[in-house]
């Protein structure tokens, strides 16, 4: 496959181009960068601050 960051970016190209309103990913998944187009805006706390 394409990579970790293959399906990110299609999620995001997504939400850029309006086709979806919000995405959910796992932390670890994301990259270090992201279009500035895009913001976090929700970080669910952990039970065990080591599953982060």
């Amino acid at each position: 496959m394409g990579g970790k960051g293959a399906f990110v970016k299609e999620i995001q190209k997504a939400l850029i181009e309006n086709e979806i309103d919000i995405a959910v990913h796992s932390y670890k998944d994301l990259p270090a960068e992201r279009p500035s187009e895009l913001e976090i805006i929700s970080v669910s706390p952990r039970e065990d601050e080591r599953m982060s």
